[in-house]
């Protein structure tokens, strides 16, 4: 069910196609906090458009085949709005490094600092990357 709010949520800022779902959204933008592959996207946009969320159009291009462009509805932004104001249970995390941690007692201090250094450079990395140019 996340994923279909997922999607509401990146068509909320713009219209897109399946494709660009995919590619722009779950991979560049979000990858790290939620997947989706090409397939689960393009069920899920039928679904959501079954249900009057979403709605598409062809959007001709010469020389090459027909785009789909998807839109959220208002009964789409209705769903999501209250989607987005309903308290989510915590998931349980399975973080590598926290494992990592966790089993980790025998390491020296500088060891675990090593580890927790690299992680911080990783979730900054993670962070600019959110924050655009």
């Amino acid at each position: 069910m996340a994923l279909d709010f997922a999607i509401l949520g990146f068509l909320s800022r713009e219209s897109m196609t399946g494709y660009d779902l995919k590619t722009r959204c779950f991979d560049d933008a979000a990858g790290h906090l939620w997947t989706a592959d090409q397939a689960q996207s393009y069920r899920t946009l039928e679904r959501l458009s079954a249900h009057g969320l979403v709605r598409s159009r062809l959007v001709p291009q010469r020389g090459r085949p027909d785009r789909r462009l998807h839109t959220i509805t208002e009964r789409g932004r209705t769903a999501l709005s209250a989607w987005l104001r309903e308290p989510e249970a915590p998931s349980q995390v399975r973080d590598p490094f926290l494992l990592h941690l966790f089993l980790a007692p025998d390491l020296c201090d500088d060891e675990i600092a090593s580890l927790l250094g690299h992680a911080r450079e990783e979730y900054q990395r993670r962070l600019d990357h959110l924050r655009g140019p």
